[in-house]
């Protein structure tokens, strides 16, 4: 007699957002389409090799950790629950597939280094075998594909001016998930920082930062955004907010635009007329912001080279770390020194271009790039080493913090 096939277990069905540099919840198309799908789980990946990468800092795990927990705290209020692992993918979407069906896989496309890319090449070969149709939303002005940058600034605008998405207000969750737990810094091998005085993560502290912003702190942006004594507080300080995704690019646009009107309405010399001067030259970067970002979209490889390939070869082997650690700069700083010294100050527009060019200037084209990102803060991976005049561009373009 045959042996009577076992019954396959029937396994829940679960919507699947899966988290990237998107950690808010007001904005945020893949939460609202899978909170109206059926039972959500929202998941973020602690990715132990992208942790190891040079250009990651403690700083960085604690900005989001903190902006994780705030999130956590908002989905409660909707019912909702925030999942956390550890480990590779799509490692993690497998184990999770072994108990629980997932119906449909949500993110927010990202602009990423060549880890990431491979990642996300890796995750979209298994959602295809395994027949998991995966959906990826643009979260700013980058457009991908694109065939062509002409028209690029009418589509930006077209998406700046697209309605916000709503927040959801209620949310299922399935039952007996493994929802797993933050780790610690010390498991993804992350030393403390020797950074102070930074910025909380969070999407509450983008929110209060925006605003404070575009009422009290902006009005001497266009001038005080230079000077390492004003930027502090002048500048908006949203650059790691819009790195993670604690705010979206498109609310902070429409928020603006919406103060722009309020001053353009108010009685004549009833507010400073440096208001609308500093808030248009902001406007500028935040398209910035998505223009350099699209460069690297487009042009991936420019991690690895020169935008300009004429510098190929130029003092690329010279590096010598005794210079490196005792060189004087033009003031008789040790160039280290310095860099170390900016580390523990927020980073301004001037002193991020310093930067780039002590370490161009002292023949460290990989170094400094490393050490720029830690002591820029540069939390935009989308900015991160893809060559000497792109990094030195972009870092001193975009409103750093």
């Amino acid at each position: 007699m045959l042996e009577k096939e076992k019954p396959k277990v029937q396994r829940t069905p679960i919507q699947m957002v899966w988290l990237k540099r998107d950690l808010r919840l007001n904005d945020h198309r893949p939460i609202q389409e899978a909170s109206q799908n059926g039972p959500t789980v929202v998941l973020y990946v602690f990715e132990p090799k992208l942790w190891a990468m040079p250009e990651m800092d403690r700083s960085h795990f604690d900005f989001i950790t903190q902006s994780l927990q705030d999130l956590s705290q908002n989905l409660a209020k909707i019912g909702g629950r925030l999942a956390i692992r550890i480990g590779q993918l799509p490692d993690v979407f497998v184990d999770i597939a072994c108990d629980f069906n997932i119906a449909q896989l949500y993110s927010h496309e990202e602009t990423g280094n060549t880890f990431t890319y491979d990642r996300d090449r890796r995750v979209s070969k298994w959602a295809r075998q395994v027949g998991i149709n995966w959906t990826q939303y643009p979260q700013n002005g980058v457009v991908r594909p694109l065939k062509t940058r002409n028209g690029w600034a009418d589509l930006w605008q077209k998406r700046m001016n697209a309605p916000i998405m709503p927040t959801p207000t209620r949310m299922i969750i399935p039952v007996e998930f493994n929802w797993g737990r933050m780790p610690e810094a010390e498991e993804l091998g992350l030393p403390p920082t020797r950074k102070k005085n930074l910025q909380v993560g969070g999407e509450c502290r983008a929110t209060e930062t925006l605003e404070s912003f575009l009422r009290i702190r902006g009005c001497n942006y266009r001038k005080g955004m230079s000077s390492p004594v004003t930027s502090r507080v002048n500048c908006s300080r949203l650059s790691p907010y819009l790195a993670w995704g604690c705010i979206s690019v498109k609310s902070s646009y429409q928020q603006l635009v919406a103060r722009q009107r309020e001053i353009q309405e108010a009685p004549v010399g009833s507010i400073d007329s440096r208001w609308l001067s500093s808030l248009s030259s902001f406007s500028s970067r935040l398209a910035w912001h998505c223009h350099f970002m699209q460069k690297l979209e487009d042009e991936p490889e420019l991690e690895f080279q020169n935008i300009s390939r004429v510098y190929d070869g130029l003092r690329e082997n010279d590096f010598n770390q005794e210079r490196f650690e005792t060189a004087p700069d033009a003031n008789g700083h040790a160039v280290t020194s310095r860099m170390c010294y900016w580390t523990r100050l927020p980073v301004s527009y001037r002193r991020t271009s310093n930067c780039v060019q002590i370490g161009s200037r002292h023949h460290f084209p990989r170094r400094f790039v490393h050490i720029s990102c830690i002591v820029c803060d540069l939390n935009d991976r989308s900015f991160w080493g893809r060559s000497r005049w792109t990094l030195g561009r972009a870092i001193t373009q975009v409103d750093a913090s």
